[in-house]
């Protein structure tokens, strides 16, 4: 998931570079445009003053009309050929641009600054994660350690188990020693306590 929201987020500043070079562009065309159209306005201006130096009345009027007459085909020349996201763009909504430049840069460093806290996210969790590779290795071979040492305490006891049998007789079965065994003691019991009363009568005689 934070992968996906990563890719999203390089696809999101990608658009966003785009878009904000091609407003830059669009500016930089527009600027030169008009460089080039003041140039012309003014070499004409000049051609017109050298011919028109007689009458500087005239020549102010028709600077003032040739003035006015240049801003509109600018005007109109922008409206034609500059455009922005399909939409005509005119000095007057030069402002609406520039403000459209600052938001998309300011976007594009918002998405810049939560793509780089996805990814120490993801750096982060990539280190937990070889954390916990680390210990289950260890478990692993902690649990191999103790299967051979539980093989091992298994042999040492079939070896004793095989030594303890060969000391009893094939005849004699174990079960059956123990009854015999509490009867010896049994009878044993008995005869003290016959002898015990024995002794007593005797005494008791004397």
């Amino acid at each position: 998931m934070l992968r996906e929201e990563c890719q999203t987020l390089k696809e999101d500043n990608r658009r966003l570079s785009e878009k904000l070079q091609l407003l830059q562009r669009q500016r930089t065309c527009s600027s030169v445009y008009l460089s080039l159209k003041e140039e012309d306005t003014l070499e004409g201006t000049e051609v017109r003053e050298a011919e028109a130096a007689s009458d500087e009345v005239l020549t102010q009027s028709y600077m003032t009309m040739a003035q006015s007459e240049n801003h509109r085909l600018v005007d109109a020349s922008i409206q034609k050929n500059i455009s922005f996201e399909g939409k005509p763009v005119t000095p007057t909504s030069w402002n609406g641009g520039t403000g459209e430049i600052f938001s998309l840069r300011d976007q594009l460093k918002k998405a810049e600054e939560k793509a780089s806290q996805v990814q120490m996210e993801c750096d982060g969790l990539k280190m937990e994660l070889q954390e916990l590779q680390v210990l289950y290795d260890s478990s692993q071979r902690e649990r191999a350690e103790l299967e051979e040492e539980l093989q091992r305490c298994k042999a040492e006891l079939e070896k004793l188990s095989g030594g303890a049998q060969r000391f009893i007789h094939p005849s004699e079965h174990p079960v059956l020693s123990i009854p015999f065994i509490g009867m010896i003691i049994i009878v044993a019991v008995v005869w003290c306590w016959l002898s015990e009363l024995a002794s007593q009568r005797a005494r008791g005689l004397r």
